[in-house]
Formats: structure tokens, sequence, C-alpha cells
């Protein structure tokens, strides 16, 4: 029988952290632990529940980000918008705006990985301490991120 969970970090005798892996995710989602459509992203190893999108200024900042980028740079790229990429094994963050390089299948078959990232956008309102200290290292360990602060 295959297991999905392996215990790992020890923090006090009595007490254990799970740091899991996407592929463990997945099969959560899979057998039904985890909902498909659930608001959870994995950071640093860790199932964080996402922020529910606190004001409509938040809501109109990223359709407005999401709207020049389609203006400006046309077909150039896809504009994806709260989807997830896999960043590695330990990272699948949904960012606010991802900048993807055009593929065929439009990422039905995968999802995007860092070598498909053109940019990934974090606007952040209320959650701004979070997203910097704790969000942006696997955001932007390839370099092409931002965090938009409003």
């Amino acid at each position: 029988m295959e297991t999905i969970f392996e215990m790992e970090k020890t923090i006090a005798p009595s007490i254990v952290r799970k740091k899991f892996r996407s592929d463990e995710i997945h099969k959560m989602i899979k057998v039904g632990i985890l909902p498909e459509e659930s608001g959870w992203e994995l950071i640093r190893g860790e199932i964080v529940r996402r922020m529910s999108i606190g004001s409509f200024r938040h809501v109109g900042t990223v359709i407005k980000i999401g709207k020049f980028f389609e203006r400006k740079i046309g077909e150039d790229v896809l504009v994806s918008t709260q989807n997830p990429v896999h960043l590695d094994e330990y990272n699948e963050p949904e960012p606010d705006i991802a900048l993807l390089k055009p593929r065929e299948d439009f990422y039905t078959e995968s999802l995007p990985v860092p070598t498909d990232v053109l940019l990934l956008v974090e606007v952040s309102n209320s959650t701004v301490e979070y997203d910097r200290e704790f969000k942006k290292n696997p955001l932007c360990r390839s370099g092409n991120c931002g965090i938009l602060v409003g």
C-alpha cells in the first residue's frame, strides 16, 4: 500500500511537521482529501489557504493589470490570472498574474513551470508582509517577478 504522507521535520519531541510535495497535494485532490477548487496553494512545502480577495480595489487592480498586459503584449503571451504555477516540488503558488509563453494546449496538459514564466505579479493590499517575507522567495527565484503594493 502506498502512503501519501511521510513524516519529516521534528520540531519538539512530540510535535512533527510534514513538508508536502506538489505530487502529494495532487494525490490528495485526486482522492478527495482536498477539494479541487479549494483555494490552497503550496508554499515552501506548506499547504497555505489562499487569502480571500479582501477588497474591490484588489479585484479591480488585478483586472486592470491583466487587461493592460493583454492590450500591450497581445498574442505574444498568455495572461493567467490567479492560477497555479509549478515552481518546484515544494512550491505551487497562485500568483495574481502570470505572463506565460504561449503553448498550443493553453496549459491544459500540465501546469506552467519556471521556463514557461515570463513574469509573476502579486497584488498586495492586506497581506504585504506575508507576500514579501514568505511568498516572495519561491516566486522570485527566477528573478522575473514583482509584488505590487497598493
